[in-house]
């Protein structure tokens, strides 16, 4: 896409108000002038008239005249020429008056914001990827739970804060004392719990929580992990299958729910 700046901004108004400009200047006859509302997609050049405008999106706004002696827009002197960005958020009017000993002459821009559009639902499709093997968790280890890939296939970008977790295994949720997500990149996007005064389950259930945001059509893969408390000898030959039940998000989530956790041994 081009970029607009203000040196194109005035190129564009050169062309624009090239044609406009008379060869002859009359100074016994009133000033005569153009605006001009240029952006990405729009170049409209009038004296007299409405455009409509993306809410808050850069727009720049020329004006030009000819046989005037003095301008001013709202009461403030400007150039008989010139260009200024502007970023409406709401509906504007914007006036340009020129004059001399002739009389004077007001050119008018109004910008129409134009209100968003709604937007379609926006949906979050999760599945396991079935990569990982369970094994044996050893104190203080942290190990891979569950992989799942989150697929935004809806319009809209959606927010993921957190993804609920059920203890489906025989060992007492106490043998697990914090839950972190990793993201695809091997970030760590979040850490819930991590000590005894903040363990992360409540009874059987628990929320690893997160911050992420999906864009629309993106995929992305997260590692749920379980971090072990740093003594283990009361739950000795149990296991952990942690279960995941749900995704918490600003979107609809769909997905083959509960995804089976990878089953971890103590010994």
């Amino acid at each position: 896409m081009t970029m607009f700046t203000p040196t194109r901004a005035i190129f564009i108004a050169v062309v624009l108000f090239g044609a406009f400009a008379p060869a002859v200047t009359q100074a016994a006859e009133p000033p005569v002038c153009m605006l001009g509302v240029v952006s990405s997609d729009i170049a409209e050049v009038f004296s007299d008239d409405s455009v409509e405008v993306p809410r808050g999106k850069p727009v720049y706004l020329l004006w030009a005249s000819t046989r005037a002696t003095a301008a001013t827009n709202g009461g403030t002197p400007i150039g008989a020429t010139g260009v200024v960005m502007v970023q409406p958020t709401k509906t504007s009017t914007y006036s340009y008056t020129f004059a001399n000993s002739a009389g004077s002459t007001t050119c008018r821009a109004t910008l129409e914001v134009a209100e968003a559009q709604a937007q379609g639902p926006t949906t979050l499709r999760v599945s396991n990827v079935p990569l990982l093997s369970g094994g044996v968790a050893y104190p203080g280890a942290s190990v891979p739970v569950a992989y799942l890939q989150i697929h935004n296939t809806g319009a809209n970008a959606a927010s993921v804060t957190g993804i609920t977790l059920e203890q489906k295994g025989s060992t007492d949720t106490d043998a697990i004392i914090g839950l972190s997500v990793i993201d695809d990149k091997g970030l760590s996007v979040a850490v819930t719990g991590g000590g005894a005064v903040n363990a992360p389950f409540s009874g059987e259930e628990a929320v690893a929580g997160m911050d992420a945001t999906i864009a629309p059509g993106q995929r992305r893969l997260f590692t749920i992990r379980a971090m072990m408390a740093s003594v283990l000898t009361s739950f000795r030959n149990s296991n952990i299958i942690l279960d995941v039940t749900g995704v918490e998000s600003t979107a609809s989530v769909v997905g083959a729910f509960p995804i089976r956790g990878t089953v971890w041994s103590i010994q």
